[in-house]
């Protein structure tokens, strides 16, 4: 029980809100999205439309969560083995600077992706820093992520429909 006290909740409620506000708007988007392409003639079903675009989003929310995870390994993987070489390293500088216009471009979305970017980590130092391993704070996490996430979309779907 010594545990529970310890227990890091008020970032589990702030990731929990992060995402479930992340999951209202994705849910916003989602009804927009269903309603814009039903009239211009849109080939599913408006229930299994949403059923898919919702689960494109929750497998989005999984992969950012995993990658929030482990990214020291995930950096390490995609960028050691581009500066090996010269033309390498001039390929990435180039596609460094496309990244960089399309961020500051979409600056909305960047500010949105790092307040879950913040809120996760959050949560995963207090989770070690509470003694957690890396597995169980990454599935912990993963889990949190994905119950905000659909509890946002749900409550947008339940008030909104």
């Amino acid at each position: 029980m010594n545990w529970l006290k310890k227990f890091p909740w008020l970032s589990l409620v702030l990731l929990l809100l992060t995402y479930a506000v992340f999951g209202w708007y994705y849910g916003s988007w989602t009804a927009w999205l269903i309603k814009t392409e039903a009239q211009s003639g849109w080939f599913l079903q408006e229930n299994l439309a949403t059923i898919l675009i919702e689960f494109v989003g929750a497998f989005l929310v999984l992969v950012m969560a995993l990658g929030f995870a482990a990214p020291i390994a995930l950096m390490t993987f995609s960028v050691g083995n581009w500066l090996k070489n010269d033309t390498r390293a001039f390929i990435g500088l180039l596609i460094a600077s496309a990244i960089g216009v399309i961020v500051i471009y979409w600056l909305e979305y960047l500010a949105q992706f790092t307040l879950l970017l913040g809120a996760a980590s959050l949560f995963r130092l207090e989770l070690q820093t509470l003694g957690c391993k890396s597995r169980q704070s990454t599935w912990f996490l993963v889990i949190v992520c994905l119950l905000g996430f659909g509890l946002g979309v749900f409550a947008y779907t339940f008030w909104n429909s």
